[in-house]
């Protein structure tokens, strides 16, 4: 019987490892392409804050912050290598009774290298919305 039930723990530790590492998918209509970004940078990720807020009522959204120190600017004007940007998404945990936005999941740590694809949002960047608006470079 232990057999049986460490050959089902690893079957299901395989599919979910599957899950985390299964292609994102691409752009629908909904989100922004990555060809509208303002700025496409690589830099490496030196501090993440992250900041739980409710909105709609009874829906939880975390609001995240990454400190980015640029490595290279890719494409767009904005930014330099050496600069630090502070970048912003918001990631929604549980969606409001009543519907409102989204927002999409970006795993990265500090000390990461990444490369964003950003729009300019105030005196911050943002990442655009789409689901592959970051990609860890880190991670290959």
């Amino acid at each position: 019987m232990n057999a049986r039930i460490r050959i089902l723990a690893a079957v299901a530790l395989a599919f979910a490892a599957l899950a985390l590492t299964a292609a994102t998918p691409p752009d629908s209509p909904a989100t922004q392409p990555r060809d509208k970004a303002d700025l496409v940078v690589v830099g490496k990720v030196h501090d993440l804050t992250f900041t739980r807020h409710t909105y709609g009522g009874d829906g939880v959204c975390i609001r995240c912050l990454a400190e980015v120190v640029v490595t290279s600017v890719e494409r767009g004007e904005g930014a330099l290598t050496g600069e630090k940007l502070n970048i912003r998404w918001t990631v929604v945990v549980r969606r409001p009774s009543r519907p409102e936005g989204g927002g999409h999941v970006y795993r990265m740590k500090a000390d990461e290298v990444v490369r964003f694809w950003l729009m300019k949002d105030g005196n911050n960047w943002k990442i655009i919305d789409n689901p592959n608006g970051v990609e860890n470079l880190s991670v290959r």
